[in-house]
């Protein structure tokens, strides 16, 4: 009996160890669970696994989505806000570099050689491709959070425009047809901090600037709007822009409401931000929805029937082979690319220099303090000495100047310039269709075959319209100018500054015959610099030569014939490719081999 009961109790203390051994168990795995999702452990996993997985997020193609940031307390955002900076001349110095000049400050932007004055020519029509403008970059900043910088604009006019986004665009009347495929993106920025790839708020200020720089420019030719007189008895554009409550007088007529605009926009919400701030610079808040036009592009190179082209990745992969920087760049380029990485703390991702710079505008741009080795995002200044550690002005500018070399070089390449010709072409036929259907009824006789035919030349383009507007990227741009053969002679070309544009401007000659074949000229404008002598199809001796033009200023290609561009286009745009006359072909093909 007594073996009974032990053996019965020796069971029943087995069966007490086990539940013990299980219940210290699982305090054990609770504790690591704890550990592993607060504090240090947390921590640990995501340094490991920023280490460990490079993550390039993709380019907010919609409104719907959404960048999702870590949250900030209340003094790490009161902290972000401290510039360097506060010596006047100091940043009056910065903002004369080369760094400065990508960032294209609001209140420098301004018009130049716009709008051609000569007696016997008459501005018909201008096409305007533009940048969008500053945007948050896209790609996260290493550890460091883009909310820490401040990318608010507290310009009137931006406020002004944030008021009239926010409050009154939406309830005037034909909004809907108006905003068309863009009815659910947001049109203005409406936060003060920095977002990937969006546009921030003194990216919207930037592109109000460039309107009201278009519309000063403009006005007297392209609105045929007089010169404000003094006693008051004419209407002009700038009365109108002076107040938006302006009501034009009983008998007067609004110098601007005969003008439509049709403008384009890629599917990004900056490119469409920009635009909306752009027309609002431009128009003012009482024209933009019964005046303009919005359609919608889904290339960013605006290519519309001639986008497909099995040839561009064969072209990009040989453009890569032939590139070949000298040994000492690469090397330069090399150590300041570790170093910066390192800084950041980019080491295992190992961005390229042109995702760096990307990267380090974002500070430029806002006047903010590049950042350091340590984890705090904002280096703090002592004494005016500055650690090593940190990223300097002089590593940016360094940064800047070997891209710019790097641009030179890949611009010299034959499959970079073949592939310039296929990205650009359908935007080129677009200009050429805008162009003519703008200009009057009087065009060149090589205009005429139906393979030019475009369904959005004529999509919202009257008469009356005397203006096309694309608002795209830096890529849109480079790609256009290469096309066009300019591949030198202006400081913009290899790297794109916010805000940039290229125009195209239309004239016609009065005082010839209606049917005659040099009536309608050209004019090119790069960011305020006229650049038709630099276009490949306009330097063969027929420009025309104005006879105002100062001494020691290039006159000779000035204006170009708009037969050359329609000619370059229907005869000798795919030369360069082997046994190809058109777009189809050249997509097929491979080039010439030439040096």
């Amino acid at each position: 009996m007594w073996l009974i009961s032990l053996g019965f109790g020796f069971g029943k203390t087995r069966a007490v160890r086990c539940y013990v051994t299980l219940l210290i168990w699982i305090i054990i795995v609770s504790l690591g669970l704890y550990w592993l999702l607060t504090g240090n452990g947390k921590s640990e996993i995501w340094s490991r696994e920023q280490h460990q997985h490079r993550w390039e997020p993709k380019e907010v193609y919609g409104p719907e989505e959404q960048i999702t940031e870590k949250k900030l307390t209340v003094k790490e955002v009161k902290s972000s806000r401290k510039k360097i900076w506060d010596d006047t001349k100091e940043f009056d110095g910065y903002l004369h570099s080369s760094i400065s000049r990508l960032c294209n400050p609001p209140e420098e932007i301004a018009v130049e050689d716009e709008n051609l004055q000569i007696t016997d020519m008459k501005l018909d029509a201008v096409v305007i491709i533009f940048r969008h403008g500053d945007r948050g970059p896209l790609s996260h900043v290493g550890s460091r959070n883009l909310s820490l910088i401040n990318c608010s604009s507290d310009h009137p006019d931006f406020q002004k425009f944030y008021r009239f986004s926010a409050d009154s665009m939406t309830k005037l009347t034909g909004y809907t047809q108006f905003i068309g495929p863009f009815h659910s993106f947001q049109k203005v920025p409406t936060t003060s901090q920095c977002h990937l790839g969006q546009l921030s708020q003194l990216g919207s200020w930037q592109l109000i600037q460039l309107g009201k720089a278009i519309q000063s420019a403009y006005q007297s030719s392209l609105f045929n709007s007089p010169t404000p007189s003094n006693h008051g008895s004419s209407l002009s554009v700038a009365s109108v822009f002076s107040n938006s409550s302006y009501s034009v007088p009983v008998g007067s007529v609004n110098p601007m409401q005969n003008i439509k605009v049709v403008a384009y926009s890629t599917r990004y919400r900056r490119t469409l931000q920009s635009l909306m701030a752009f027309l609002y610079g431009l128009l003012g808040p009482k024209l933009i929805i019964p005046n303009v036009t919005v359609r919608e592009s889904q290339s960013i190179n605006f290519c519309f029937n001639d986008c497909s082209c099995r040839a561009t990745e064969r072209l990009k992969k040989l453009a890569s082979k032939k590139f070949r920087p000298s040994s000492a760049e690469k090397a330069t380029m090399i150590s300041l690319v570790n170093q910066i990485n390192a800084i950041i703390g980019l080491e295992k991702t190992k961005k390229s220099g042109t995702s760096l710079l990307d990267l380090l505008l974002v500070y430029s741009c806002h006047k903010t303090d590049f950042p350091c080795r340590s984890k705090s995002l904002i280096r703090k200044v002592h004494s005016g000495s500055v650690s090593d550690e940190c990223i300097t002005h002089e590593d940016v500018s360094s940064l800047v100047y070997l891209l710019q070399k790097e641009s030179q070089q890949q611009r010299k390449i034959q499959a970079n310039r073949q592939l310039y010709l296929l990205t650009s072409y359908g935007l080129l036929k677009e200009i050429v269709n805008l162009a003519l259907k703008m200009t009057s009824s009087s065009h060149p006789q090589t205009s005429s075959d139906n393979s030019w035919s475009s369904p959005f030349a004529n999509a919202g383009v009257g008469p009356r319209t005397k203006l096309a507007i694309f608002s795209g990227h830096d890529t849109t741009l480079q790609s256009l100018t290469g096309a066009l053969g300019i591949f030198t002679g202006h400081p913009d070309i290899h790297l794109v500054p916010y805000a940039s544009r290229l125009i195209f401007e239309f004239y016609r000659k009065t005082n010839v015959p209606p049917n005659s074949a040099r009536k309608h000229f050209l004019r090119v404008v790069y960011n305020g610099q006229a650049v038709t002598h630099l276009v490949r199809f306009c330097d063969d001796g027929s420009s025309k030569n104005p006879d105002n033009r100062s001494q020691g200023t290039p006159t000779r290609n000035i204006l170009c014939p708009l037969e050359n561009l329609v000619r370059f286009l229907h005869d000798h745009y795919f030369e360069s490719f082997s046994n190809a006359t058109n777009y189809k072909d050249a997509c097929q093909k491979k080039g010439k081999k030439r040096k």
